[in-house]
C-alpha cells in the first residue's frame, strides 16, 4: 500500500479554498497535476495546498511515485471539479497524480489506484463512481492517462 502523509490544511485556509464541510463523498475523481516541473512531487503539492494556495482551487490527495499527501479530510468539498455546487465539487474526493519530470508516472498512477482502492473501501464508493475529472466539465484532465500515451489509459487504471 502507498504511504499516506497527512499535511492537512488549516481551517483559516479551507475557508478560503472550498466550500467547507459536507461532502456526500459518492465520488472519486482523477486529476493530473500538470506540472511537469522537476520536485513537483506529492509533497510540494500538498505544502502548495497548506500554505495558502492562491489558485482559489483544492483537491484531497496528491499522490507520485513514492507517496500520496492528504491535504482535506474526506468531508470537506473541495474546489476541484469545475463544476460549481454540482456533484463534482459537493460530492467528490478528488485525487491529483503527479506528472513531475523526475518523478515515475507509471508508478505514481498504480499508488492512486491503491490509494482509490481504499478511499473505495473506506466511503464505501462503487468502481462506477471513480470518474475523470473531464466527466464533470468536460477539461481534459487527466490528461496523460485520457491520451494513453504515458504507459496507462482510463480503462486500464480502473
Amino acid at each position: 500500500m502507498v504511504t499516506i502523509l497527512k499535511n492537512l490544511v488549516s481551517q483559516s485556509i479551507i475557508n478560503n479554498v472550498t466550500s467547507g464541510i459536507g461532502n456526500g463523498c459518492k465520488w472519486i475523481t482523477i486529476h493530473e497535476t500538470d506540472n511537469e516541473k522537476a520536485t513537483a512531487n506529492a509533497n510540494a503539492h500538498g505544502r502548495l495546498q497548506a500554505g495558502g494556495n492562491s489558485r482559489s482551487a483544492s483537491w484531497h490527495y496528491t499522490v507520485d511515485d513514492k507517496e500520496a499527501v492528504q491535504s482535506f479530510n474526506h468531508n470537506i468539498r473541495c474546489w476541484a471539479a469545475g463544476d460549481g455546487t454540482g456533484n463534482g465539487n459537493y460530492n467528490s474526493i478528488h485525487v491529483e497524480i503527479c506528472v513531475n519530470e523526475d518523478g515515475d508516472y507509471k508508478k505514481a498512477v498504480k499508488n492512486a489506484a491503491e490509494l482509490v482502492k481504499k478511499i473505495m473501501k473506506d466511503e464505501n464508493i462503487p468502481l462506477a463512481n471513480v470518474v475523470q475529472h473531464n466527466h464533470w466539465s468536460g477539461k481534459n484532465c487527466p490528461s496523460k492517462m485520457r491520451s494513453g500515451k504515458c504507459g496507462y489509459t482510463w480503462t486500464q487504471f480502473k
